[in-house]
């Protein structure tokens, strides 16, 4: 498992968190943090940043005035980027191209918030109020296997073509996301001809069996 975060989480603390609980991460911080490479050399994360366009990896670089070990700091300023990125990450062994893609993911995440919290076309969580936090807990863990869950039907739907029974144009891009889709064919399932019911239900389960999550989660059921 990979952690993706943004700058406002970016701390020390973290870190040495997620390397306890053997966590994989990617977190962005402030371009005024103090860098020092693994050679000793020691500016702000800005100053790392190459104005070509070019990334720049630093293997075994130390974060804050503090000088935390981390796997890697990797920092970039591609064309289209209103800001860099500057990265902090745990894989090490990991190219600066890998470490940058991975990162690119989490606008992407960002997204599946919003559609859980959406009461309309998502979870609606966001009308919520739970007084206890481990109700809260187990109503997210809930959520997450469930969006999951949706997001493969949609997968499924979209690789056998039924998107275009849901789209109003003839565009050739997704309309609708994996979770909006995989919404809509679950709401469909009641009604669904046997010829489309059949092909989804069984790409759903193969495309569930691959993921190592839902294996171990529902392997004795």
């Amino acid at each position: 498992m990979t952690i993706l975060a943004d700058r406002g989480f970016a701390d020390q603390k973290l870190y040495a968190l997620l390397e306890q609980l053997r966590f994989s991460y990617v977190v962005r911080f402030r371009q005024r943090i103090i860098v020092t490479s693994a050679q000793g050399e020691r500016r702000t994360a800005a100053e790392w940043v190459p104005t070509s366009g070019h990334l720049r990896k630093l293997k075994g670089a130390r974060v804050t005035a503090d000088e935390v070990e981390v796997a890697a700091v990797v920092c970039v300023k591609k064309k289209g980027m209103k800001e860099p990125w500057c990265l902090a990450t745990s894989l090490g062994e990991s190219s600066g191209a890998q470490v940058v893609t991975l990162y690119s993911g989490r606008f992407t995440i960002e997204e599946s918030f919003r559609d859980v919290k959406d009461l309309r076309f998502g979870m609606g969580l966001s009308s919520f109020r739970i007084a206890e936090t481990d109700r809260r807990d187990r109503l997210l863990l809930l959520s997450a296997f469930a969006c999951a869950l949706l997001t493969l039907l949609g997968a499924a739907g979209e690789s056998l073509g039924m998107e275009r029974h849901l789209k109003a144009n003839t565009s050739k891009k997704r309309t609708y996301s994996l979770f909006r889709q995989g919404c809509m064919y679950y709401q469909a399932l009641p009604n669904m001809p046997e010829a489309q019911l059949r092909p989804l239900i069984e790409r759903f389960a193969q495309l569930v069996c691959e993921q190592l999550v839902f294996r171990e989660a529902f392997g004795l059921i």
